[in-house]
């Protein structure tokens, strides 16, 4: 009987010793966000494009794809687009079909695709070189990106930013209860992307630029970062 009860004071001995340790670690805390933001003027414009080809013959359609292609590089070359300014993305070839009566497909050759950018690292440039691809109806500008090429150190100046604000934020909150903040307890960065004021220019083949978004603000970046932090609360 001794040994029992020995045991069960033991026990809760360690019960009482647990619950005290988990007491004193939750601190008082407070969850807050801060976000920074910059929209920037783009300092470098990506135009993703497309050609097309279908021949009979695949020799044939790929020997199509690459003229074009060599044609493209030559045509924006004159207009002061440098060779390495132009990067294949893709090549793909394939069997082309088209839906004949009664849904069945008719094959219609092979197709030859090559997928490439152009980077324009002067952005005046880019309705001179829109107008030049429209010319040619096997090319289709699929996209149109404005960048910017210094992105990663006008992050860390934002998540600077972010982090005061998010302190600011938090000692305002606190305020109103009459506690103050202590240190941080948890930082995080949350999930960002750079989003783009930008509208694309689309390019279909033989219509040229689509001149109804004229007026519309092109060409501007705007990069942000959000943050997240846990501070702890004091009297």
């Amino acid at each position: 009987m001794r040994i029992l009860l020995v045991t069960t004071f033991l026990f809760a001995a360690v019960f009482v010793s647990n619950g005290q340790e988990v007491g004193a670690s939750q601190a008082r805390s407070i969850s807050v966000s801060g976000t920074a933001e910059r929209i920037s003027t783009a300092n470098q414009i990506r135009i993703s494009v497309e050609i097309r080809t279908v021949d009979e013959q695949l020799s044939e359609a790929q020997g199509k794809s690459k003229k074009v292609f060599d044609g493209v590089i030559e045509d924006i070359g004159a207009l002061g687009v440098k060779a390495e300014e132009v990067q294949l993305k893709d090549h793909e070839f394939g069997k082309e079909y088209v839906d004949g009566p009664n849904r069945q497909k008719i094959w219609k050759g092979f197709f030859s695709t090559r997928e490439f950018l152009v980077i324009l690292d002067q952005v005046d440039q880019l309705e001179l070189i829109h107008s030049k691809l429209a010319e040619n109806p096997e090319i289709e500008v699929s996209g149109t990106r404005f960048l910017r090429t210094d992105d990663i150190e006008i992050r860390k100046e934002l998540r600077t930013e972010a982090l005061k604000a998010a302190r600011e934020k938090a000692s305002a909150m606190a305020e109103v209860y009459e506690l103050t903040l202590g240190k941080p307890l948890k930082i995080e960065e949350g999930n960002f992307n750079g989003y783009f004021l930008s509208i694309s220019i689309n390019i279909t083949r033989n219509t040229g630029i689509d001149r109804t978004q004229e007026g519309v603000a092109r060409g501007k970046v705007s990069l942000y970062v959000t943050v997240k932090v846990v501070f702890e609360l004091v009297n």
